[in-house]
């Protein structure tokens, strides 16, 4: 689609295009992420187990969305610890999955 048709569509019916926007971040989170929303707890994601998460939805100046999602990942300070450890052996056992 070009952009005056997606532009026309974004001024014409924003409730639809935030309903979209919403549904994708759903997926998002619950696909990615690894959020049940059902019983509003983490399940595994790429990341990891989430603990909680944040979002902020803001429109840009063509009408369009973005979010800034934060999340909090169960234990990462050991895992980013690890990965950074001063140790090159520990760094190095981690990255390879031992």
């Amino acid at each position: 689609m070009n952009f005056k048709v997606r532009s026309h569509a974004r001024s014409t019916y924003p409730g639809a295009c935030a309903i979209e926007f919403l549904l994708q971040l759903e997926i998002l989170m619950s696909n990615l992420i690894g959020w049940d929303k059902v019983r509003n707890v983490g399940t595994a994601g790429i990341f990891g187990i989430p603990e909680a998460y944040g979002v902020t939805i803001e429109e840009q100046g063509q009408k369009t969305l973005h979010a800034h999602i934060h999340v909090w990942i169960k234990d990462f300070n050991i895992v980013r610890n690890l990965l950074y450890h001063e140790n090159g052996k520990i760094r190095d056992a981690r990255s390879k999955g031992h």
